[in-house]
């Protein structure tokens, strides 16, 4: 058990959980970052995201600006994340509408 801050473990630790952290934040990015091409794609994508957090998954859900979508204020991972694959939507709506 690590009894100060001061310990050598202590550092250990903080670097281990901030690479955790960058980590979880790179696949919250690459999330938002996937545009599905079919209605089954979009589906697919919010299945996963529903299955994660249903198994108990916390998102670290920090705010993410969305140069796509011209934002230039910082968005919910969430919100960026519906944005995207309502994006999505519209285009493969578009699509089979031609």
């Amino acid at each position: 058990m690590i009894t100060s801050f001061d310990a050598p473990e202590w550092n250990l630790i903080v670097i281990e959980t901030e690479a955790l952290f960058a980590a979880e934040r790179a696949v919250e990015i690459e999330l938002t970052n996937i545009k599905p091409t079919s209605v089954a794609g979009a589906m697919a994508l919010l299945v996963y995201y529903t299955e994660q957090t249903d198994r108990g998954h916390v998102w670290i859900g920090g705010d993410l600006i969305d140069e796509d979508a011209g934002d230039t204020e910082p968005r919910s991972f969430e919100a960026c994340l519906i944005r995207s694959v309502a994006a999505s939507l519209a285009k493969i709506g578009t699509a089979a509408a031609a």
